[in-house]
């Protein structure tokens, strides 16, 4: 699965000139979840998860490196790496409150 989102980099790289194209996307998605056996929202559901999780991992290490990592934690910072350039945090919106 890593390997056929890094051939598809329209998936994740929002300054490609395809990222835009919703239908090609969902068309990919679709043929992917067939060769695996899977519903496309189960692998969209999967990839988006594990792209979280990257961000958040990153986030986490450069702020605590000598944390202990999971298995699991090891093996998404390690495969997805390709993801970091195109990670940007996104600073939370403050709820303002609109009484009279």
């Amino acid at each position: 699965m890593v390997e056929w989102l890094i051939a598809h980099p329209n998936l994740y790289n929002k300054k490609l000139n395809g990222n835009k194209e919703t239908q090609k996307k969902e068309y990919l998605w679709r043929e992917q979840a067939n060769l695996l056996g899977k519903a496309a929202d189960i692998i969209k559901t999967w990839y988006s998860s594990i792209r979280t999780r990257y961000g958040r991992l990153i986030k986490t290490r450069s702020c605590a490196p000598d944390e202990e990592l999971t298995e699991r934690d090891s093996w998404i910072l390690r495969e997805f790496g390709f993801l970091q350039p195109h990670i940007i945090e996104v600073n939370k919106r403050t709820a303002v409150s609109v009484s009279r």
